[in-house]
């Protein structure tokens, strides 16, 4: 076999095909989004970064090699630093160091890891310290937040906003958000006026349109990430009734740097959000949500700052 080296290699076998410039022609996931990010970034630093994902082409990109996993069958891979992303399967490449870089709630897909991070032979990577209080306490770990772009944090905010958005998965909540929406438009607690702008990452989309012009519901399917902050710029306020606890929520920290107002309502709980949102327009009471309708008001607070060169420094410190 054909011996490649790199000094970081990120193995996916979960998330859809990608590579440096799919987030310029099609909507993707925030896992997908934020690797590609991560390497681009450790490929600026120097580094020789590889990533094996669910492709079945080779391209090189920002000083990424992207490649097919399979190819792991074929060639001898060898590497300082083996990122597994999510609950991928475990990988046969040579490696000094490995991590897990968890990005999802943990559950039973995890078990495959378990052993491993009891021999102290994996390193785990999380995203919050409400994401890493989900794992044991035992382990090695780290948190280290996801990465924004500058150029979201200098994106112009128009002066006059208006309507809302829900940019997130379906499954995350859309099914709960669409009756308080039509709740809230039946107490004339939003105007008639009012918009729901319904943008999905891709991966769970309905197969029919599920716009609703009697409540303005405005489906709008999967946009490219640029596409989605122009949108969200736009629009006053993000309305969000949270059903799965997010481990970071990508979309809620774009929509506060974006003077977006995040409107959200975590029946289950708020997850990381209270930990990384300054905004205060977060509750786990539904009545509580319904009453800052009541009282619409845009606080003005400060977003924290999530920019690469921060968070590349915090990668640097776990690496060889």
């Amino acid at each position: 076999m054909t011996d490649i080296y790199a000094d970081i290699i990120l193995f996916d076998s979960i998330g859809s095909p990608y590579d440096g410039n799919t987030m310029h022609k099609c909507g993707m996931g925030g896992s997908e989004f934020q690797a590609i990010l991560l390497l681009e970034e450790l490929s600026k630093e120097g580094y020789k970064v590889i990533c094996l994902n669910n492709s079945n082409k080779e391209s090189f990109v920002n000083g990424v090699l992207y490649a097919p996993n399979k190819l792991v069958d074929s060639y001898k891979f060898k590497c300082k630093n083996l990122i597994i992303h999510r609950y991928s399967e475990i990988p046969k490449i040579a490696h000094k160091k490995a991590f897990m870089w968890a990005t999802d709630l943990n559950g039973v897909h995890n078990l495959k890891f378990y052993k491993l991070f009891e021999e102290k032979k994996l390193t785990l990577i999380t995203l919050s310290n409400f994401h890493n209080d989900l794992f044991p306490k035992s382990w090695d770990k780290h948190v280290i937040y996801f990465m924004i772009p500058d150029w979201v944090y200098e994106h112009s905010i128009p002066e006059n906003k208006k309507d809302y958005i829900y940019a997130s998965s379906l499954m995350k909540g859309y099914s709960s958000t669409l009756p308080l929406w039509k709740y809230l438009k039946n107490e004339k607690l939003l105007s008639k006026t009012d918009v729901l702008n319904v943008c999905l990452p891709g991966y769970d989309n309905p197969t029919q349109d599920i716009s609703d012009k009697n409540y303005g519901i405005n489906y709008l399917g999967t946009l490219k990430f640029k596409e989605v902050i122009e949108l969200m710029a736009k629009c006053r306020g993000m309305f969000y009734v949270n059903t799965m606890p997010e481990t970071f929520g990508i979309s809620v920290v774009l929509a506060d740097i974006l003077k977006t107002t995040p409107f959200v309502y975590g029946i289950n709980g708020l997850g990381s959000l209270s930990e990384l949102i300054n905004n205060k327009n977060l509750t786990t009471d539904m009545q509580e949500y319904i009453n800052m309708f009541k009282t619409y008001s845009s606080l003005n607070e400060t977003p924290r700052n999530f920019r690469p060169k921060m968070v590349i420094k915090w990668w640097k410190k776990v690496l060889i």
